[in-house]
């Protein structure tokens, strides 16, 4: 094949490979001066438990904090579980909303995550929700007004002056390896010998979206940079049932935000499941 480097360059950007070193990259720099508390994979796999077939993460994050509780440590461990789409210059991605009103399973997203006490696993899982938005600076919640949630993607390719529908396949199947990987890494981890486990599922892209309301907002489309999913999608530990699932969605532009979020969600973690465990529930605050 007869093909220049700059070529090569601009179908590699497509495949997204090089976005998954900056993503991996941003993830352990906001930890150069503090102590090692994480550690990054590329290229991990994961059984997809509907398949049973083995598939291939882009990035895996895994950090690990210790707080105190009483006399008793309390141990936490933190998996980001990320994939990364790029896109050619020609074409761009889409993302579907709805008010965080117009549906009620919607209002408070919650991430996967297990606990070994009879706390209210659902407040914890929505207080890491909330904490990753807001740091993203994308909070929901009563006093920060209504967000608007993404409930469906599509990518269009110009051509010859026009836009011309591709389908959400691309998008779907890096949001489904996500999520998918979660999953996996929550039951290839229990038990795991930590009083508390959160499970993140990511898609970043290499570029950013353009927001379409589907509902009365009167808003015309923008570009956006964060959003985030809150759908029900299929549980591997109950059979024919199905969970509310939380997946965060980044542009590239705010990797290094990212990588300052879920530090500071690992840092804060043990001091807020010792909250849980002494109070038998959390109540996040707004």
């Amino acid at each position: 094949m007869d093909a220049t480097p700059e070529q090569i360059g601009q179908a590699v950007e497509t495949t997204g490979r090089s976005l998954e070193v900056e993503t991996a990259k941003a993830l352990l720099r906001p930890m150069a001066h503090l102590p090692k508390l994480g550690e990054v994979h590329l290229g991990s796999y994961y059984q997809d438990f509907l398949s049973e077939k083995m598939r291939e993460l882009d990035v895996l994050y895994v950090g690990r904090n210790t707080g105190k509780f009483g006399d008793s440590e309390v141990k936490c461990k933190l998996h980001v579980l990320l994939s990364c789409k790029g896109f050619p210059k020609n074409r761009a991605p889409i993302a579907y909303t709805v008010s965080s009103d117009e549906i009620a399973e919607y209002r408070m997203p919650s991430v996967l995550h297990s606990i070994e006490s009879s706390v209210s696993r659902s407040q914890l899982g929505a207080w890491a929700a909330q904490r990753l938005l807001t740091q993203m600076g994308h909070p929901v919640g009563r006093s920060t007004g209504a967000r608007r949630r993404i409930v469906g993607f599509d990518v269009v390719e110009e051509e010859k002056g026009k836009l011309k529908p591709l389908g959400d396949r691309a998008i779907f199947e890096g949001l489904d390896s996500a999520m998918k990987a979660s999953h996996w890494w929550k039951r290839a981890t229990t038990p795991t010998g930590y009083f508390s486990n959160l499970f993140v599922p990511v898609l970043v892209l290499s570029q950013p979206w353009w927001s379409v309301p589907l509902d009365d907002d009167p808003a015309a489309p923008v570009l956006e940079h964060c959003g985030f999913v809150s759908s029900l999608y299929p549980d591997d530990s109950a059979e024919g049932k199905a969970s509310t699932l939380f997946c965060l969605v980044v542009a590239r532009e705010l990797l290094d935000r990212l990588g300052n979020a879920v530090t500071m969600l690992l840092a804060n973690f043990p001091e807020v499941t010792a909250r849980a465990f002494q109070a038998g529930s959390y109540i996040i605050s707004e």
